[in-house]
């Protein structure tokens, strides 16, 4: 957890994507993005329902005033569309731990591995991280493929407390 509140992000765009704060509209879209087996099958945390659109939200805008998480939604440039989520989930000052999910409807074409360099960038100038992970169980291989595209490198001597392997980047010598 971070000793201060997270900071808005700043306008986190690639041309194709954007990272952003979620919205109350943004709940209906999540909650069926993220009820495939795909999805469900590696994440931590139920997923948001419709009926509870303001309590998720309210828990979005908790996490950021905490310190403990900034809960991004990743959006299209052109629509806005909610097409994942993405969150930077701090250990510490420097260091943090990155979760996302793609929507089933946007796999494929590259969104999450266009977030995490997005995601990557801020947690460097932005946030002024020293090191940012990625946290993978052995069998998902989409996000194997993600951290080697976005430069992320195995710790071998590293393994969550579930076994997971974890891949980092650090960011320049501050």
């Amino acid at each position: 957890m971070r000793s201060t509140p997270v900071p808005d992000p700043p306008q986190l765009d690639d041309g194709e994507i954007r990272l952003r704060r979620r919205r109350i509209s943004d709940v209906p879209a999540i909650a069926s993005g993220v009820n495939d087996p795909e999805s469900l099958r590696w994440l931590d945390a139920p997923p948001p329902n419709a009926d509870d659109a303001e309590a998720s939200l309210r828990r979005v805008e908790e996490a950021f005033g905490r310190g403990t998480a900034a809960p991004l939604v990743i959006a299209d440039v052109g629509t806005d569309a909610p097409l994942g989520l993405l969150s930077v989930q701090f250990r510490s000052d420097t260091v943090a731990t990155l979760a996302y999910t793609v929507f089933p409807a946007a796999r494929g074409r590259g969104a999450a591995t266009r977030a995490v360099a997005l995601a990557r960038e801020w947690a460097f100038s932005g946030l002024a991280l020293a090191e940012l992970r990625l946290e993978i169980d052995g069998d998902n291989e989409a996000s194997l493929r993600v951290a080697e595209r976005a430069g992320f490198a195995l710790l071998p001597e590293v393994l969550t407390p579930r076994g997971e392997r974890v891949y980092a980047v650090r960011g320049p010598a501050r």
